[in-house]
């Protein structure tokens, strides 16, 4: 059977969930350009590479994204009777092979995990090059085909795909009840209350300032569970000027410790100033969370509707993450129905239906 090679960057627990399932389909040959990115914490890899694909990597160590490793060369050529995907044009390496294929006539396909929303980018005329001759591009959401059809992508080259970190097993088939987490609460040591969850890096992209400081707006008792490592000092500066209580920071979790968080919780936000995707949304609402986040979060452009499912926060303010909040909570019917329509939303975001999506995209 032709098998595929898949080019990407480092090994991450969200592909690799993905590459286990491709390979039921045909034969994976995974070509890594390092082992590590520097900023991510090391507990977020995948560890032990599966049997059930190859892998090789282009060097040890951490990636250098500017630099071209021409040793990709040598395993382009070889994966040239094979069918190519790439997933990544933003390394210089990936850039370098993808041109290469393109002037060489390589079959090969393209997917995206996204772009950011009204993200022109680098390297415009490259990528136009790339996507024209490309076989395939699988796109998640809608930014990311608009951004593929300006770059003069034939509409019917374009393919959606289900992007998501979460195996079918990990989506309840129902929300969890008031007394589950009441129970989950005290598990946890966590008080009684209204209890709103963040996920993800402590950075200044991620919006935590903009959370924070929405709290003194908010009507009523809430306790907001913030789950990502240490508080850089800015947070904790935030919560002693407007004498915030109720903050709970949490470390890294394993998968199986971060469930029971959002479990406890009633509401998961992120407040992200940009994100071409953010896996963290797919999660929560596995879990049955309602859901308020920005319209520069790639995963909202298809998974959060406003008052569907949660809102939608145009502005950076903390005044307006507050009212999007607190509007959740005003009617208890109203959480209960976004709840329920997350996990409506999400069923069918699963690897194992990313990759049977995938599969019969290139060899179709």
């Amino acid at each position: 059977m032709k098998g595929c090679t898949l080019f990407t960057n480092v090994p991450a627990p969200y592909r690799d969930s993905f590459l286990r399932v491709l390979s039921q389909y045909l034969p994976v040959h995974v070509v890594y350009e390092a082992e590590r990115i520097d900023q991510v914490n090391a507990k977020w890899y995948a560890r032990g590479h599966r049997s059930e694909f190859q892998v090789s990597f282009l060097k040890e160590g951490r990636i250098h994204e500017k630099f071209v490793n021409f040793r990709i060369l040598g395993y382009l050529l070889k994966a040239r009777n094979s069918r190519i995907i790439f997933t990544n044009w933003g390394s210089a390496t990936q850039l370098f092979a993808l041109l290469l294929a393109a002037l060489f006539r390589l079959e090969y396909v393209l997917l995206l995990d996204g772009v950011l929303p009204g993200s022109v980018g680098r390297f415009q005329r490259l990528k136009r090059i790339i996507v024209r001759r490309a076989r395939v591009v699988f796109s998640p959401n809608r930014f990311t085909d608009r951004f593929l059809l300006d770059l003069g992508c034939s509409a019917t080259g374009i393919v959606r795909y289900p992007f998501t970190s979460l195996w079918a097993a990990d989506i309840l088939g129902t929300t969890p009840s008031p007394s589950v987490k009441k129970e989950m609460r005290k598990s946890l040591g966590l008080p009684e209350m209204r209890t709103i969850i963040f996920v993800g890096q402590f950075i200044h992209r991620k919006g935590v300032d903009i959370l924070l400081e929405s709290k003194a707006f908010l009507k009523g008792k809430y306790h907001f569970v913030l789950v990502g490592g240490l508080p850089p000092q800015q947070y904790l500066d935030i919560i002693r000027k407007n004498g915030l209580d109720e903050v709970t920071f949490v470390p890294f979790q394993s998968k199986e410790s971060l469930a029971q968080y959002y479990t406890a919780s009633d509401l998961f936000v992120l407040p992200t100033r940009e994100d071409i995707w953010g896996l963290v949304i797919n999660e929560a609402m596995a879990h049955g969370l309602p859901i308020v986040t920005t319209k520069n979060c790639g995963a909202a452009d298809v998974l959060v509707e406003s008052g569907f499912n949660g809102y939608l926060v145009d502005e950076f303010s903390p005044q307006k993450l507050a009212d999007s909040i607190q509007s959740v909570f005003d009617v208890e019917e109203k959480k209960t129905s976004f709840a329920q329509s997350s996990l409506v939303r999400i069923q069918h975001y699963s690897v194992e239906e990313m990759a049977k999506t995938i599969a019969k995209g290139i060899t179709g």
